[in-house]
């Protein structure tokens, strides 16, 4: 079966709780298009790939951003 695929801006969220720990944001409306639940292992493609835990952004953020960390973001390339 094949994964669900999509494509989104990578933004730094400079957020505490989040920091060093993998954690990526994604509008609520991502998640369930991907079919995701927070907690989900996700793999990230850039310039090099990376994985994350993905986690619920406010409802408020863009639906076609994805909220990482600089490490995160640093390991994308």
């Amino acid at each position: 079966m094949a994964q669900p695929d999509l494509t989104l801006l990578a933004s730094l969220r400079p957020a505490a709780l989040d920091a060093r720990r993998g954690i990526v944001r994604l509008h609520p409306e991502a998640l369930t298009a991907l079919g995701l639940r927070p907690g989900d292992p996700v793999r990230l493609s850039g310039r090099r790939e990376t994985a994350g835990i993905v986690a619920a952004a406010d409802p408020g953020a863009s639906a076609a951003m994805l909220y990482a960390d600089d490490l995160t973001l640093g390991n994308l390339g």
